[in-house]
């Protein structure tokens, strides 16, 4: 085999076996290369043919074959005596890479060696090729034995990903790069077909450097993990993750250790000891290699937002994940500190660190922290949503109506759960030996008594946190309320909702149980259908802005074009009413339904949610211009909401001023972003039913918190 020079593209085919189906594959690249290089006979019948070794220099902007030239870069080789659809459909592809202007431009993409595995491997496409890097950056081998899905590309099939061959370059592996300028990538015209059907198992294509650059963090494992080995060096192959694939990222690629004392799995969005797709990962890998598992947790008083409120909840929620996960004989590390200051810390003795996935800012923040400090492997784990956040979609969706279609499309074969695993060696007694100061978890008040944290806005008692009381919640909806929910979900007035935004919120009930309880449980389909639209569909909306928008999702910059522009048209309309921020926190307005609305949030920690888009829609009523509204309504919903600083809870602001939603028709102030009001109220609910409600919900708190 012949060395190749950097920036070459080299695509090598191993015995497999052409399709009929894959014709029009065939007559596609025909045009690229020679004609005797793709036996006849498969285009004309059908029957599978043979391909003469050959090869095809795609260097310096051009390709010659017997004379012939095009204006690809890169190198082909046919190694074999055939070739593969799936390697036809890539080579168009490669075919409209351009190197760009500057004839220096370097590659941005390691070399990785891919094994396509069969029918099952083949079944799903891929839908993009990541982010490509502008600037300096550092991009390891794609090195996960199991599928690689690297998303942005819909030609490139799946693949997985073995060791690199003998004649691939160690040094070439780790080595940064630069990306001088993103290279333009047409589409093809060539039809995408169904490739599981065009390739029979055991083929094998080699992909060395291209102008592409994918970001390590968006490059997902699919079955097994291995390939810069995952597990040590000597371990016979382990079996497939317990769960879907496409959940688990590696985001720091290096091989586990072998000297370790434990596998480490660093809670922080998923606040429960069962139905935990991360904490089933990390038995896994324990079980592998012989070792306990350890669950860590970094208590953070300097938390965006954070107050005693929210602490409380937090706090009883570790609790019940202590109690949970030492029925599992697994030890819980909670310790003071930075959350990724602590994971890393107890990293050191770490095989490998497991943890689950956030969608704020800071929570992405602090998973590239550790993915860049840790002294171990590190894996990532979705499983807050029913489908991967970049499984459902590659962008900012517009609506509602257009990411429906992609997530259902999706969703049945994620609605899975694994069984509960106990590890093989308990890590009840195991000393960490971090030197943290440590959180006693069971000792709630004294925990609060050492955070440095806003006191001025009081744990509830109304609501208790936790997996156990948000798995007894969520029953008693089930079977005595669930019925009500389609007649009752937008009267406030009413309790028939489920409650579970708070435990989604913290991570102590997995929706894709909830997802399968609400579908055993439901009554009829038009209540199963109305409340998945609400816990599947809305929230993973939510998800997709928060991922999309990482600068701007709580800011008033966010809100789409046309909203901007209708409410600056109207900044300097008349207000018939307009209340600051302390007037507004203390329910000091003219409006009934409206200061009561403001009660329950305040006295609870929630809201009924049609009442949140009233309360939303009124501050931007009463509010002296958009942006001072928009910043009082995120700045409530952080402070007061025990499921406030939440992808769906910025959803749900960004909604009231125009987000995921139409013009309508236009009105003074609002523009024409959607309008409601008290006598909107009057005719679809009992909002004076509601204000009785409220006064009763805040006797009870008051009564409970004297206790």
């Amino acid at each position: 085999m012949t060395r190749q020079n950097e920036g070459d593209v080299l695509w090598e085919a191993r015995n497999p076996v052409l399709q009929p189906s894959a014709r029009r594959d065939v007559e596609a690249v025909a045009r690229l290369i020679e004609d005797h290089h793709v036996t006849r006979a498969c285009q004309r019948n059908g029957e599978r043919g043979a391909v003469p070794q050959g090869r095809v220099d795609l260097r310096d902007g051009r390709v010659e074959c017997n004379g012939r030239k095009d204006t690809p870069h890169g190198t082909l080789d046919l190694q074999a005596s055939a070739v593969a659809p799936c390697f036809f459909e890539r080579l168009v592809r490669l075919r409209n890479l351009r190197q760009g202007d500057r004839p220096g431009c370097e590659s941005t993409l390691h070399v990785a060696d891919v094994r396509l595995g069969g029918v099952e491997a083949l079944h799903r496409r891929v839908d993009q090729i990541g982010e490509r890097a502008a600037g300096r950056c550092h991009l390891p081998l794609l090195r996960n034995e199991g599928h690689v899905e690297a998303r942005k590309d819909p030609t490139r099939p799946l693949g997985r990903v073995t060791p690199a061959a003998q004649h691939v370059e160690q040094r070439r592996l780790a080595a940064p790069v630069t990306a001088h300028e993103r290279p333009a990538i047409p589409s093809t015209n060539l039809p995408r077909g169904r490739m599981h059907e065009d390739v029979l198992p055991e083929q094998h294509v080699h992909v060395a450097q291209v102008n592409e650059a994918i970001h390590p963090a968006r490059i997902r494992s699919v079955g097994t993990l291995r390939a810069q080995p995952a597990y040590p060096a000597g371990m016979n192959r382990a079996p497939s993750l317990p769960i879907p694939p496409e959940r688990h990222v590696v985001t720091r690629d290096v091989p586990m250790r072998s000297d370790a004392r434990y596998v480490l799995y660093w809670m922080q969005q998923a606040q429960r000891s069962h139905d935990n797709p991360a904490l089933d990962v990390a038995i896994h890998h324990a079980h592998v290699l012989g070792l306990p598992v350890l669950v860590t947790f970094g208590l953070d008083d300097t938390y965006p937002g954070a107050n005693a409120r929210h602490m409380a909840y937090l706090l009883d929620g570790l609790a019940d994940v202590a109690d949970g996960l030492q029925e599992r004989g697994i030890g819980f590390a909670a310790r003071y500190g930075s959350p990724p200051d602590v994971a890393i810390a107890l990293a050191r003795d770490a095989a490998v660190l497991v943890c689950d996935r956030g969608y704020l800012r800071h929570q992405r923040a602090w998973r590239r922290t550790v993915a860049r400090g840790a002294p171990c492997r590190v894996e990532e784990v979705e499983g807050e949503t029913v489908v991967p956040v970049e499984v459902a979609s590659d962008k900012r969706e517009w609506a509602a109506r257009t990411i429906r279609p992609k997530i259902w499309r999706e969703a049945e074969r994620f609605l899975t759960v694994s069984e509960p695993v106990q590890p093989s060696v308990s890590s009840i007694d195991l000393d960490s030996g971090d030197g943290l100061p440590r959180v006693v978890v069971h000792d709630k008040l004294g925990t609060l008594a050492q955070l440095h944290v806003d006191r001025s806005v009081a744990p509830v008692a109304s609501f208790p946190g936790g997996e156990r009381h948000a798995r007894a919640s969520y029953r008693r909806f089930l079977e005595a309320r669930f019925g009500a929910y389609v007649a009752h979900r937008n009267q406030p007035q009413t309790d028939d909702v489920s409650h579970l935004s708070k435990a989604l919120h913290f991570g102590h009930v997995s929706v894709v149980r909830a997802v399968l309880d609400a579908r055993a449980a439901a009554p009829n389909d038009e209540a199963r259908d109305a409340f998945l639209e609400e816990l599947i569909i809305r929230r993973e909306l939510a998800i997709n802005f928060t991922w999309f928008a990482e600068d701007d999702y709580d800011r008033y910059e966010t809100l789409p074009d046309w909203a901007r522009t209708t409410l600056d048209e109207h900044r300097h309309d008349v207000r018939e009413y307009l209340y600051d921020a302390e007037q507004l926190a203390n329910a000091e307005t003219h409006d009934p339904y409206w200061n009561a609305a403001m009660r329950e949030m305040v006295v609870t920690g929630y809201m009924h949610n049609y009442m949140r888009m009233y309360w939303g829609k009124k501050i931007l009523e009463w509010s002296a211009t958009p942006e001072e509204g928009f910043a009082t309504t995120i700045a409530l919903n952080d402070r007061y909401f025990l499921d406030g600083r939440d992808p769906n809870s910025y959803t749900g602001v960004g909604w009231c001023y125009g987000l995921h939603d139409r013009a309508w028709t236009e009105r003074p102030v609002f523009g024409k972003i959607r309008y409601m009001n008290a006598a909107g109220l009057k005719r679809k609910a009992d909002p004076d039913a509601y204000v009785v409600k409220v006064a009763r919900l805040e006797a009870e708190e008051n009564r409970a918190s004297s206790r």
